[in-house]
């Protein structure tokens, strides 16, 4: 309706130009796109509204419905069965509305793009006629680009003169009405055909562009599609939903519509600064409302766009923002649209986007907000912030570091790479190989060898891809970075200072201005604005030694020394746990409160007390990640008394420390590794004392890990019994600890170590075991040997010491059983099946 005519004198609808008259006089000029048709759902949407005002107009069904294929619908595809599933669609729609239009023969302008058909500049004059020979270049030239029409689709783009235009249209109409052509002007025709239907549509100016573009990054495009988006959309070519943005815009009239739903990225990515700054100088964003992911079933953000194809003139576009869980999942439609109350819902004038760097479509900022962008610098006129290595074969040059042999460091190099979040310090497991200065991966092909002058300087650090807020950590000297755990460089106090900062509510607060997206690159994090701040850096410190003693903590650290419980020197493991809670509890509360006040800090500083508060969420603190449930906490934001801690985890972490102990990776009277390498000294293996005891190193680092029915004496089971006998004491503590730790485990340490220690294991060091299990197809038999000890001998030892051994056991076993079979009770019945069993 106002598309025609406006609802009152003066007002402003997107349904009229800039002066405020109405931009088509009947509904009939109203000509409606969908470049990228696939089945017809906007195109029959855009029927049904378009019969309403047909309608409303005064018109009959069938008069509606005529004019509507004649005059208002037209879809392109590159695929021909999406077309003619459209063409289906909309006459099934057509037909409910009069069902005479199956008599007719009338079809939307719905087309594919046409198979390669070459033509010679012969035919093409034969077409156009000597009259218009001056045209055949023109025609000629797109009839050349139209041979990749299947690859490039609706975003071709011809250079015809109005003249040539409306003298090829002439010549289609001629040539479709004429009846006497000759055998060779109909076969001309019939190969000319579907160019010239699909050349009309795309060459036609349209009130109305409507799509949902398909998605392809560069990397997956063909070389000639890559070589066409570089010359003819620059700004736009990282991705086809862009070029389609750009190229809706080119089909419509001045003061057209365009309407799309596309990926979220190019309101916030970097390669697509150039295109926004290209909207928001020359058109209007009345309306976008961006989508959380999976709110139309895609497991990204999404954004759906109304431009007006002429400049804002000081007009306010409407903003908002929706979640999944805003949405009804059983209707699929949302509880309230637009949502008014969650903080993004404005009515803005575009132009504030160009105060922010990089010009992201940040609808929900406010004007401090924009007053600090325009009154500050930013975080990189003090820092610099790089982007590292790309092996190209990640698989072939980059490792865990427990993977190699103690001596690693002579050829491989820590490496800081991406993460999942992770505060102040740690995530710092990988390593790459650069023996001789990174030779082998320098001459390697696939690679990219960045910012090499910054490579093993002190740094703060990211990761590329982050789902939710961004978490920032102290790196040390002498470590490399790669392209997704990306740096930031500069004096010892701006690092710790700006760690904070990202750290803070007020660095995640920017971050999602600049790029509200998954991926942080290192021109979003620069782009924070930069106050004078005099901040005392203790709390930044004891933030990072906090973390990396929880870091360190763990054996999967390179800096890890001897297990928490053991280091206590408690003479119970029940009091060895409690020491070691009370610590953990001490410092998780310690971090949360110089979480919260750095906080209070930065909000104060920058003025944003009425946008922001300093709480933080208790399961937001990231130490102890493998040890808390942080569900338990809920939306808690003040200490809670004692922590949800894992007892389970705690104790399998320790039961994998003194197998370790066994397997001579480490030893309880010294910190650290100790073998980690094949073919250790007899010096290395040798025995040695401990808490009055004689402790063992297993002689060739392989050990049972079967129930307690098996006959060997080094077992799994029984050596670990006497580590802990050894650490925590007499018969009576032995009781004590064995149920301590079995109440913790949830179940019995023999249940434990043969079901499930290898399981933990495989968890623990992310699918790539330093002990390898041998076992037989239903477990009867498993032993682990530590990798770095192995060995050209250790398969036959296994077979020979273990295996063979078993299988004459139970074989004995299965005798003495059978001998007595008539006396048997139901008990050993049961274990003589058992034994046959395995």
């Amino acid at each position: 309706k106002y598309l025609v005519e406006p609802e009152s004198a003066g007002s402003s609808t997107i349904g009229e130009a800039a002066d405020g008259a109405p931009i088509i006089s009947e509904v009939a000029q109203l000509k409606l796109l969908d470049p990228a048709c696939g089945s017809g759902h906007i195109l029959v949407e855009g029927f049904d509204l378009l019969y309403a005002m047909y309608r409303e107009e005064g018109y009959s069904a069938g008069e509606s419905v005529r004019s509507i294929f004649e005059n208002n619908l037209f879809g392109l595809d590159i695929d021909q069965r999406a077309t003619q599933l459209s063409n289906f669609a909309l006459l099934l729609k057509a037909a409910a509305k009069d069902r005479t239009i199956l008599d007719h023969d009338l079809l939307p302008h719905v087309y594919a793009m046409p198979e390669k058909e070459v033509f010679t500049r012969e035919e093409v004059l034969e077409f156009l006629g000597s009259a218009n020979s001056a045209h055949v270049d023109a025609l000629y030239n797109a009839l050349e680009l139209m041979q990749q029409s299947q690859n490039l689709g609706s975003i071709m783009k011809f250079s015809f003169s109005d003249t040539a235009r409306d003298a090829i249209i002439k010549q289609t109409a001629a040539w479709k009405s004429n009846s006497e052509l000759d055998l060779v002007q109909q076969d001309l025709w019939k190969r000319l055909t579907p160019y010239m239907q699909v050349l009309q549509v795309l060459t036609t100016k349209y009130e109305a562009v409507a799509a949902n573009p398909p998605y392809m990054g560069g990397g997956n495009m063909n070389d000639e599609l890559k070589k066409y988006l570089v010359t003819n959309y620059p700004d736009s070519k990282s991705d086809l939903f862009a070029v389609f943005i750009e190229a809706m815009i080119n089909f419509c009239t001045t003061n057209g519509k365009l309407g799309c739903i596309t990926m979220e990225s190019w309101m916030f990515l970097s390669s697509y600064e150039k295109l926004r700054k290209k909207i928001i100088d020359n058109y209007y964003i009345a309306s976008l409302a961006h989508f959380g992911w999976h709110i139309i079933g895609i497991a990204f953000g999404t954004a759906a766009m109304i431009l007006n194809k002429r400049k804002e003139n000081g007009l306010l576009g409407q903003y908002s923002f929706l979640t999944i869980d805003d949405v009804d999942r059983e209707l699929n439609i949302p509880y309230v649209f637009p949502k008014k109350d969650n903080g993004r819902f404005s009515h803005i004038s575009q132009a504030n986007f160009e105060k922010i760097p990089g010009s992201p479509i940040a609808y929900w900022v406010s004007e401090r907000v924009v007053e600090l962008y325009s009154k500050n610098e930013f975080l990189y006129d003090n820092m610099d912030f790089k982007t590292g290595i790309t092996t190209g074969d990640n698989v072939k040059y980059t490792r865990q570091w427990f993977e190699l042999n103690k001596s690693f460091e002579k050829k491989w190099l820590f490496m800081r790479s991406g993460s999942s979040f992770k505060k102040w310090y740690g995530s710092l497991m990988d390593v790459v190989l650069w023996e001789n200065d990174g030779y082998e991966i320098k001459k390697f092909k696939g690679s990219t060898i960045r910012n090499p002058e910054y490579q093993f300087k002190e740094a703060i650090t990211w990761s590329k891809i982050c789902s939710g807020d961004v978490s920032v950590r102290y790196s040390p000297q002498k470590v490399l970075f790669d392209a997704v755990g990306l740096c930031g460089f500069g004096e010892n106090k701006d690092l710790l200072t700006y760690m904070s900062i990202l750290n803070s509510k007020i660095g995640n607060l920017f971050l999602r201005i600049t790029n509200a997206s998954m991926s942080i690159l290192v021109s979003d994090i620069g782009k924070i604005p930069r106050v004078k701040i005099n901040q005392n850096l203790n709390t930044t410190i004891s933030n990072i030694s906090i973390s990396k003693s929880d870091w360190d903590s763990r054996e999967t650290s390179w800096d890890f020394e001897t297990h928490p419980l053991i280091k206590s020197g408690q003479n119970s493991l029940q009091l060895a746990y409690q020491a070691w809670e009370s610590k953990v509890t001490q410092d998780f509360y310690q971090l949360h409160a110089n979480e919260v006040e750095l906080n209070r800090i930065f909000i104060d500083i920058y003025g944003l007390q009425d946008e922001l508060t300093p709480e933080v969420k208790l399961k937001d603190i990231t130490i102890l990640q493998e040890e808390l449930d942080p569900k338990a906490f809920g939306e808690a934001t003040e200490p809670v008394g004692a922590l949800p801690i894992k007892q389970d985890v705690v104790m399998r972490q320790l039961i994998s420390y003194l197998m370790g102990c066994l397997m001579g990776r480490y030893r309880l009277d010294k910190p650290g590794l100790h073998i980690a390498h094949p073919n250790p000294t007899s010096e290395e293996i040798v025995a040695y004392a401990y808490n009055n005891h004689t402790v063992a190193i297993d002689e060739d680092g392989i050990v049972p890990l079967m129930d307690s029915s098996c006959s060997f004496a080094d077992n799994a089971l029984i050596r670990l019994k006497f580590l802990l006998e050894v650490q925590w004491g007499n018969d009576k503590q032995m009781v004590e600890t064995i149920n301590f730790m079995e109440a913790a485990l949830g179940k019995d340490l023999e249940t434990f170590l043969v079901k499930d220690f290898w399981k933990d294991h495989c968890s623990r060091y992310q699918k790539r075991p330093i002990y390898w299990l041998f076992a037989s197809p239903k477990g009867a038999f498993q032993v682990i040997a530590y990798m770095h000890r192995m060995n050209k001998y250790t398969i036959d030892k296994i077979r020979s010491k273990y295996l063979l051994v078993h299988i004459r056991n139970l074989e004995n076993q299965l005798s003495a059983l059978q001998a007595d079979n008539a006396s048997l009770n139901r008990e050993q019945s049961k274990r003589m099946e058992k034994v046959r069993a395995d």
